[in-house]
């Protein structure tokens, strides 16, 4: 008897267990393939129990809302996720879910307090509030509202006085003497005065506001609040030096377009033009600039009262030319495909 061996070469072993792999790898593939589509089947299998689970909840009856003595009941219905049927509603009656109802209790909270109520108490979740008529099959909700005062801004002043600058100051916040306080309103005005503050030269300056609560009676049914813009100007800023970054141009192609020089009082409506002038010029797809406070180990220093400032310029260059194309869809013009060719300042 005669025994024939086969020896694999160094090559057949490689591809053998090259095949080997591979097999491997398709096993993985066909596992994962498998449990996808286990997956789906039960995605598939639950979504009729979901149905059914949301087929389970109550229908809404009607909803009440009572203590709301400053607003209409329409204009607080505008605002909630829970509703009854409307007039003309063609996909059946709306049904209950405990989760919007909560976050209805606090979008009503919130737009109260914006309104200068800040005690005011929404809730809807006592035994009474949620009716559930068996016969018909649906919730009454009623929701519960008690305003308490309502708070008023008396006065505003700024400390210490802008002069001028303040008349047209007070034209740009949102928060007038006369009107119901709104708590975020300061914080938004803050913003508003140091802009303004940056447009006259001041990148130092700071804002902090006080309040102080005129005591009123507890019959009365409005509080009266003075506010108090505490500002603290700094010194006015001055343009040290320029730097750029992310541009291969020649920098006197970029240094032309700036409507600010190393040297000169820096202010807020010269850097933005200088950035739409950069826009405008083609070179960059995008323009961007921080402010940074120049190291005192630059050189010599200002007088203490001015604030050196380093101007720092970021661009996004455009391609030499390009062929642009994209696709986008529109709630009017509905699927719309975009192209065009871009040349970097073609003059």
């Amino acid at each position: 008897m005669v025994q024939v061996r086969v020896r694999r070469s160094g090559r057949a072993a490689a591809v053998y267990g090259e095949r080997r792999h591979l097999s491997k790898a398709g096993l993985r593939a066909r596992a994962g393939r498998r449990l996808a589509l286990a997956g789906l089947l039960a995605l598939l299998a639950s979504a009729p129990l979901a149905a059914a689970e949301a087929d389970q909840r109550p229908l809404i009856g009607e909803i009440e809302i009572e203590g709301n003595e400053t607003f209409a009941d329409g204009q607080l219905e505008a605002l909630l996720r829970t509703r009854e049927r409307r007039l003309l509603q063609f996909s059946g009656q709306p049904r209950f879910v405990r989760d919007w109802l909560h976050s209805d209790l606090t979008t009503l909270a919130v737009f109260y307090r914006r309104a200068g109520f800040p005690e005011v108490s929404v809730s809807s979740f006592g035994e009474s509030d949620l009716r559930y008529d068996a016969e018909r099959q649906r919730l009454d909700i009623r929701i519960r509202i008690v305003e308490g005062k309502r708070r008023y801004l008396r006065a505003l002043r700024f400390t210490p006085g802008l002069g001028e600058a303040e008349r047209e100051l007070r034209r740009r916040l949102v928060l007038q003497p006369g009107q119901p306080y709104d708590p975020e309103a300061p914080g938004m005005d803050e913003f508003r005065i140091l802009r303004s503050l940056q447009e006259r030269g001041y990148f130092a300056g700071r804002v902090e506001h006080r309040l102080t609560l005129v005591e009123t009676p507890a019959y009365a049914r409005r509080d009266s609040i003075d506010l108090e813009y505490r500002i603290d100007l700094g010194p006015p800023a001055q343009l040290a030096a320029l730097a750029f970054e992310g541009a291969s141009l020649d920098e006197e192609l970029i240094r032309r377009e700036l409507n600010v020089a190393p040297g000169q009082p820096l202010r807020l409506e010269q850097i933005l033009r200088s950035k739409q002038n950069l826009l405008d010029s083609g070179y960059f797809r995008s323009v961007d600039y921080r402010l940074e406070a120049l190291d005192p180990s630059a050189g010599p220093r200002l007088p203490a009262p001015v604030e050196e400032l380093r101007l720092v310029w970021r661009f996004r260059e455009r391609k030499l030319a390009a062929l642009e194309s994209g696709v986008g869809y529109g709630s009017v013009d509905g699927l719309r495909l975009l192209g065009g060719w871009t040349h970097r300042n073609l003059c």
